[in-house]
């Protein structure tokens, strides 16, 4: 005795669209989460780059480095 399976064609007209789009917004949401993490580190270690940097200037360099600060 074979049976037979119904099986159902997708169709994808018939699919609503906004749920494409919410998978796709939580996978950017995801991977802006990661850059954002990502670009936080690289300013903590810039930061203390800049600070290791200050620390060896001499007087005069200290000044010149103020002064370009200061233009941006």
């Amino acid at each position: 005795m074979e049976e037979e399976k119904e099986t159902e064609e997708l169709d994808m007209s018939k699919k609503p669209r906004e749920e494409i789009a919410v998978f796709g917004l939580g996978v950017a949401l995801n991977h802006l989460k990661e850059i954002a993490k990502t670009q936080k580190e690289i300013v903590t270690v810039l930061r203390y780059l800049e600070n290791k940097v200050e620390a060896l200037l001499d007087e005069p360099a200290q000044e010149r480095l103020a002064q370009i600060k200061r233009r941006f």
